[in-house]
């Protein structure tokens, strides 16, 4: 099975795929980041920085229903409209930055190389993104009822998803590196 996912994801690494896919990841970080419909229409309903729960590093049950309480009925409405966008974004960058490690590391590793499985990192970190979504599209659904476990295991989520983002991120450039390296070398 993961021999018919490596192929799957070897397939997406030509150039024309990864600019259309990093363009699609681009937009979404876009509308999330920099549009006023994204992280900054939040921020009007929660009155702080960090107004949505996935852009915390980490954050205990009590801290998380805090942040629910303080969004009112229109943020938590609005914060549900968001997630419809946000299950579409992990398959997008997920896949994106598997390519772009898959890209990379062919041409600096030997096949056989452990290395070549590095792509499953970013999918990881999509699947941590898909698990945290759920979870706090359940806590959104069922508020003002208190779901502690799911919210821990959101805050995990989170958490995970950020640590195998930063791996994937350091993967990438380490992959960058060496790639320079071995032209300057040549």
């Amino acid at each position: 099975m993961l021999a018919i996912l490596k192929n799957s994801i070897d397939r997406l690494t030509g150039k024309r795929t990864l600019i259309l896919l990093g363009a699609i990841v681009l937009a979404f970080f876009l509308f999330f980041n920099a549009s006023p419909w994204g992280v900054a229409k939040m921020r009007q309903y929660a009155h702080v920085t960090a107004a949505m729960l996935d852009i915390r590093l980490h954050y205990t049950p009590d801290e998380a229903y805090i942040l629910l309480a303080n969004l009112g009925p229109e943020g938590r409405d609005y914060y549900r409209f968001l997630l419809g966008f946000d299950f579409v974004f992990p398959a997008c960058y997920g896949v994106f930055l598997a390519a772009v490690v898959a890209a990379l590391s062919r041409r600096v590793c030997p096949p056989a190389s452990r290395w070549q499985w590095l792509f499953l990192v970013p999918l990881a970190t999509a699947l941590c993104d898909y698990l945290e979504n759920f979870a706090i599209l359940r806590m959104l659904l069922t508020y003002p009822q208190r779901l502690m476990g799911v919210a821990a295991a959101a805050g995990a989520f989170t958490t995970a998803k950020w640590v195998f983002s930063g791996i994937a991120m350091l993967s990438i450039v380490v992959l960058l590196a060496r790639l320079w390296m071995g032209k300057r070398e040549a």
